[in-house]
């Protein structure tokens, strides 16, 4: 692992590069087994991969998200669950910092490659006791989680209140259900989580409008207003649609028809590629466009307010900026901007046509489950669906902000 020279965002995106022969090659045991292959996992972390959104206090690299994003879409071109589960755990340096210093020192100080998954409060409820909060509930779709050292537990409601708690515990106080049997991303390993009268001390909890315990590390990548890192899943399907280009590409150059006439002849096909590759190259400049503006944003905010902590609700208010430098009409610089968000959306959908088109160009020879560009077509299938990218629910919240609704 490289510990004294500080690679930077190019070496780091190269390295990703450098890992899709090896993480196609196991895609397919990924899938089999449900869980990314420890290999991959040790490949990600030795490139350091995961260091590009860590506190440069705790041994990462402090980066931006444009870097990150090009790193996840490397990734998902290699493997789309492996992409999923990086671009997922990748974020979650913003969430814990927002927690506070004293959480991270505890996450990081003895295990410097700790991992933090995160999920969604279903059912149950935490109290109020002595230092902390106990309770017991399930919370769901924890991506990653089978490879991870701590989970993060978001909105959990408060008995006998109306807090809703954000809570951070290791692996070993909960219980992980085996609830994930999808069609595709199925190596995500995103399981439900249930906890059982867990104890959480006040510095692993986070309640809105409470400063964090020992205060938050200030950097431009943890300016970002939303919960979610714009682009993080969608990069990671762009990568998968790449990788269905180019597959079918290659499968197609050889092949001949029922009458022995070169495939790769017929002028549908040419159209069917020629459309799937600008889709592609449309999703490449959204990622790329928004990263640039959104870190340019990021860098020229004032550090956030609190005793240097996030205080909820007290960012300053913000205006993103569209693709042609225009500005939008709403705050936000992250998932929480409607503009941001159906752009976001968009780059999603972009690549899910893409890989449609090919597979059905691709024809019935090429419905084999362990067949590549199906299992591309799987895996976006699944990506898209996820709420953080649905093209009905950010249209709608774009739509109702330009319109001034709601």
């Amino acid at each position: 692992m490289d510990q004294i020279r500080t690679p930077g965002a190019r070496e780091l995106i190269d390295r990703a590069h450098g890992l899709i022969p090896g993480l196609r090659e196991r895609a397919k045991a990924c899938e089999d087994t449900g869980r990314i292959p420890e290999a991959s996992m040790e490949e990600l972390k030795d490139a350091r991969l995961f260091d590009i959104t860590k506190p440069r206090r705790f041994g990462g690299l402090e980066m931006g998200w444009d870097a990150f994003s090009e790193v996840a879409v490397k990734i998902g071109a290699g493997c789309g669950s492996t992409g999923w589960v990086f671009s997922v755990l990748g974020q979650h340096p913003l969430l814990v910092n927002r927690i506070g210093i004293d959480c991270m020192e505890e996450i990081w100080s003895e295990n410097r490659d700790a991992l933090i998954a995160a999920t969604k409060w279903q059912s149950g409820s935490l109290r109020k006791t002595g230092g902390g909060y106990r309770g017991s509930g399930i919370s769901t779709f924890g991506s990653g989680c089978l490879h991870s050292e701590w989970v993060i537990i978001g909105g959990a409601p408060v008995e006998d209140s109306d807090e809703v708690v954000g809570a951070v515990l290791p692996m070993g106080d909960v219980e992980i259900l085996d609830s994930w049997r999808p069609d595709g991303l199925v190596g995500t390993g995103s399981h439900h989580i249930r906890l059982d009268d867990v104890f959480i001390p006040d510095h692993r909890a986070r309640v809105p409008g409470k400063p964090p315990a020992g205060g938050i590390i200030d950097a431009p990548l943890y300016r970002t207003t939303g919960l979610g890192v714009p682009f993080g899943l969608s990069t990671v399907l762009t990568g998968v649609a790449m990788h269905a280009l180019e597959y079918f590409c290659d499968n197609m150059r050889d092949r001949r028809s029922r009458d022995g006439a070169p495939v790769a002849d017929i002028q549908s096909l040419q159209m069917r590629v020629g459309e799937s590759a600008a889709e592609i190259d449309a999703a490449l400049s959204l990622i790329r466009s928004h990263m640039r503006s959104l870190m340019a944003t990021l860098e020229g905010l004032p550090p956030p307010t609190g005793a240097g902590g996030y205080e909820h609700g007290k960012w300053p208010a913000l205006t993103g900026k569209g693709i042609a430098g225009g500005e939008w009409p709403a705050p936000g610089t992250g998932d929480d901007s409607p503009h941001i968000a159906v752009a976001n959306s968009m780059t999603a959908r972009l690549a899910y046509s893409a890989i449609e088109r090919l597979s059905y160009a691709a024809g019935a020879s090429q419905l084999d489950h362990d067949d590549p560009l199906l299992r591309c077509l799987r895996d976006a299938t699944a990506g898209v669906r996820q709420y953080g990218i649905n093209w009905d629910v950010a249209r709608t919240r774009s739509g109702k902000s330009f319109l001034g609704v709601g």
